[in-house]
């Protein structure tokens, strides 16, 4: 059964409730594939510019949507990208879409 655009925006909402939570993971370093992935190579392996750059797809308004009084981008995966640049230490540059297309083919060049 598929679930229904309230569930998918209740769960959302939930992910959003836990990432305001504090929480620290271990500082040990992970093994992934054949290299050991410290902070320091996640950090650059995200963050190739310098920045992190997310990008915002504008066509499904539970997920992000635009300020009606800044025109800025806001929601759920804004707030998400946030806080992984926070959690990243690094600049967040918001790329954003009105269609979800047009975001993945932005993505794949």
């Amino acid at each position: 059964m598929r679930p229904s655009r309230l569930d998918i925006v209740q769960n959302l909402l939930d992910l959003h409730i836990l990432f305001e939570l504090h929480y620290d993971p271990p500082k040990s370093e992970v093994l992934v594939g054949h290299e050991q992935m410290n902070q320091s190579n996640v950090i650059k392996a995200n963050t190739p510019t310098g920045k992190l750059r997310a990008s915002i797809n504008l066509g499904d308004p539970p997920l992000a949507t635009r300020s009606h009084q800044t025109t800025e981008p806001l929601g759920i995966l804004v707030d998400v990208a946030t806080k992984l640049a926070k959690r990243l230490e690094t600049e967040l540059e918001l790329v954003v879409f009105d269609a979800a297309g047009k975001s993945v083919n932005a993505v794949e060049s």
